[in-house]
């Protein structure tokens, strides 16, 4: 059946505020926290590249692949989970059961060795990892006004980023070569993990505050949800979002590969997870400033002030990403490193909360918001994984002449080390800098959408009744 929408449901987000300020913060810190969890499981597998290359002996290719696999799975689920959050299912058990399935399969993960088993968990687990950004999108659209979206936007990155991608990157790091309790230091990480994720999900499902809202059981179904996606695709701000996206966050994904390139540096394990650690660290104040500077930027210039905010990112970023990789010398330089990552997460992470974000708040109908970031986030996300890594990996193996090694780093040669390390920065920059400069150009396109879209919001249908 095809859904029928009134004037009055295709009229932009309202926030439909919970019965008290405490139940709002209370939820807001469920999902920082709950984003945390998200960002340490997300970051176990990069963390541990090393680890699987030497204790299970998988090549290059072979992590590049459990990273696309994971991160597409991440990506095309997130329409499923949108879906249902905007026809009126439980979002408070939609994560309750979210949080569980993938505490279970990151359990499993540390108990299995071949590499096709590990890549079916891969696989699935990043199907439940693809609630969050849906879920979030629609929770902070009813629980916010919209002079502070960009702000809680924010602050549910900044948990995923600087708490949950930064507890991954050094925790997994720094044991995933060594020995617990009898046990591969990379498989304690993920047990780990999975038991936190396990403690946090009653939690959830007793104190998060979902306000009601009507369902729509003949709105669920992967029809449905398509004859969304081509309406979505009717407006031009979506258009020129989701196509920045498709280049935006091939760089991204590429920086699975930083840990590696400082460990080829002559850093130790730990040391090299510290300094890239500060890219995250940095990514997540930076994702609550920009939040917070584009939320301001809108106020200056309702029209442009959001452009703006995401084109300042961009073109900050590219410029560091020459210096870390290209500039610095490939030496156990750990200071200058982590000053530097922790700057570009700093400067190049304002576009989904400074922009993104609020933005489709203000073009979307009130009741599409989980589906809309679904689908533009899986089209990030897809592509960004499919090619990053990807990139990555045939750039260094191809064209820049990268060695893969079973041995630890610090049994190389030193022309060995500094040959793997050359061909991962060389292409780093490759597959940063070209898809920087695609996904600036798809944000000036904005200027001239934006208020177009915003204006047309109230008054043309999404879907044809």
């Amino acid at each position: 059946m095809t859904p029928s929408y009134s004037i009055e449901e295709l009229k932009p987000c309202e926030p439909i505020l919970p019965e008290s300020k405490h139940q709002m913060q209370t939820t807001m810190t469920l999902l920082v926290v709950v984003a945390t969890l998200d960002g340490a499981d997300f970051q176990l597998l990069p963390a541990s590249f090393r680890a699987l290359e030497s204790d299970l002996g998988f090549g290059l290719r072979d992590l590049s692949l459990l990273a696309v696999g994971q991160g597409v799975a991440q990506g095309i689920s997130g329409p499923f989970w949108g879906n249902l959050a905007d026809n009126g299912v439980s979002r408070r058990y939609l994560i309750f059961y979210g949080m569980l399935s993938w505490a279970i399969l990151t359990a499993l993960l540390a108990s299995i060795t071949h590499f096709q088993t590990i890549l079916i968990l891969r696989i699935l687990n990043g199907c439940a990892l693809g609630l969050l950004t849906p879920l979030a999108q629609s929770l902070v659209a009813d629980l916010s006004q919209k002079a502070e979206r960009g702000y809680n936007f924010g602050w549910i990155e900044f948990g995923n980023r600087t708490l949950g991608q930064v507890i991954g990157i050094i925790f997994v790091t720094s044991v995933s070569e060594k020995r617990i309790w009898g046990m591969a230091g990379w498989r304690f990480a993920y047990c780990t993990i999975a038991f936190f994720s396990l403690l946090l999900a009653p939690v959830v499902l007793t104190l998060l505050s979902d306000p009601p809202r009507r369902y729509k059981p003949e709105s669920i179904g992967l029809m449905n949800e398509v004859k969304c996606f081509c309406g979505y695709l009717t407006i031009p701000t979506f258009r020129a979002i989701a196509l920045q996206g498709i280049f935006g966050t091939i760089p991204a994904a590429a920086l699975a590969f930083g840990t590696m390139y400082l460990q080829y540096c002559g850093l130790p394990d730990a040391t090299a997870a510290i300094c890239f650690a500060m890219y995250p660290v940095g990514s997540g104040f930076g994702c609550l400033l920009g939040g917070s500077i584009g939320d301001r930027m809108a106020i200056w210039s309702p029209q442009h002030g959001r452009a703006l905010t995401a084109e300042a990112s961009v073109s900050l970023g590219m410029p560091i990403i020459v210096l870390i990789f290209l500039a610095v010398p490939r030496t156990p330089l750990a200071p200058i490193f982590g000053a530097l990552f922790l700057t570009l997460g700093l400067v190049a992470s304002w576009c989904p909360t400074g922009c993104n974000k609020p933005v489709f708040l203000d073009v979307v109908p009130g009741d599409h918001q989980a589906s809309v970031m679904s689908w533009e986030k899986a089209i990030e996300t897809t592509s960004g994984q499919l090619m990053g890594p990807s990139i990555v990996s045939n750039l260094a193996l191809m064209v820049f002449g990268y060695q893969s090694a079973a041995e630890s780093v610090s049994y190389m040669s030193a022309e060995q080390r500094m040959n793997n390390a050359s061909s991962l920065g060389k292409a780093l920059v490759a597959a940063t800098l070209v898809p920087w400069a695609i996904c600036l150009m798809c944000y000036v396109r904005l200027h001239w959408t934006y208020q177009i879209d915003v204006d047309a919001a109230e008054a043309l249908p999404l879907v044809p009744s």
